[in-house]
């Protein structure tokens, strides 16, 4: 073999330079990591699918206060707890929301206990609800009492002279679910008379305007109703709030996701955050809008401060 090699031949066998092969195999490892890592090829987070309705202030959709209701605040809150979803809202009203609540991942922020039993399942408790009232201009006040009374519903039914106002006392057409549980027997008798009036088809709140215009006298309502009016339309209140004899319960609240798979995970993942502070946070948001009323506040903390003792007793059993 000869020995000897011309020019032409070493430049045709001359060995590949190494650094070109690790800057070609650094490219296309590049190129392949940041194919992995784009949104087309990311895993995608699971989405948790909101419920949100038009009570005010719950959650407050337009104007001065948007998004600052104590449930748009207890919202961002629930949903920065959990940045392992991905969170949507979908607005409904109370019909829509007894359908969409029992969708797939679907869950609502704040809720009485005991709607839809068995097809959804609950957080623990965080906040109370405080008793239903009676609404009345002031222009009529005379016809009902005095400010400071306490009056009975069983006896302004009976009053033929007035009539009364509520939203539709069922959210199903099965008449399971009613949204005035504690005051259902004494309304039932007088559904479809002219002693009261339903309003409001899907709506979640009633119009203080019926009063206004005389098409009723009274309402049933929360009573932060009429002050949240005059708050968000900056003006003057001028209806009454009647504490009811036969309704003195406050009614616990707590997040509600469809009790499947997905919603046991979720509310899971929420139980070990509700904690007493979680509570006093909850009751903040509240007092941002019903004038930081004492007895409410007194009622909660004393209710969840004995439910933590009780609680606390029975797990170092």
């Amino acid at each position: 073999m000869n020995a000897f090699i011309t020019k032409k031949q070493a430049v045709r066998w001359r060995p590949i330079r190494y650094s070109v092969v690790f800057k070609a195999a650094f490219t296309a490892l590049f190129i392949a990591t940041v194919a992995m890592l784009s949104p087309s090829n990311a895993v995608a987070k699971p989405e948790i699918r909101w419920l949100t309705w038009d009570f005010e202030p719950d959650f407050v959709q337009s104007g001065e206060y948007q998004g600052k209701g104590y449930g748009d605040k207890l919202l961002s809150k629930l949903q920065a707890l959990l940045p392992e979803y991905t969170h949507t809202q979908r607005i409904v009203n109370s019909k829509r929301w007894a359908v969409e609540a029992q969708q797939p991942n679907t869950c609502s922020s704040l809720l009485w206990l005991g709607f839809l039993p068995g097809k959804i399942v609950y957080s623990k408790p965080y906040g109370m609800t405080p008793p239903y009232v009676v609404v009345v201009h002031e222009k009529k006040a005379h016809l009902i009492g005095k400010p400071e009374d306490k009056i009975s519903l069983v006896e302004l039914l009976k009053r033929p002279n007035l009539t009364l106002g509520v939203l539709p006392v069922y959210m199903d057409k099965d008449q399971k679910n009613t949204r005035y549980p504690i005051l259902h027997s004494y309304l039932k008798p007088y559904l479809n008379t002219s002693k009261m009036k339903e309003f409001g088809g899907g709506a979640n709140q009633l119009n203080l305007s019926l009063l206004d215009a005389n098409r009723v006298d009274y309402l049933i309502e929360n009573p932060l109703t009429a002050p949240t009016s005059a708050k968000l339309n900056s003006e003057k209140n001028h209806f009454i709030n009647y504490p009811l004899k036969e309704h003195g319960i406050y009614k616990e609240i707590a997040v509600a996701c469809t009790n499947d798979a997905f919603g046991r995970k979720v509310i899971s993942k929420l139980d070990p955050y509700i904690t007493l502070e979680f509570i006093k946070e909850f009751l903040a948001y509240m007092e941002e809008w019903n004038e930081k009323n004492a007895a409410f506040r007194n009622a909660v903390l004393q209710h969840f401060q004995a439910k933590s003792i009780v609680d606390n007793t029975t797990n170092k059993q």
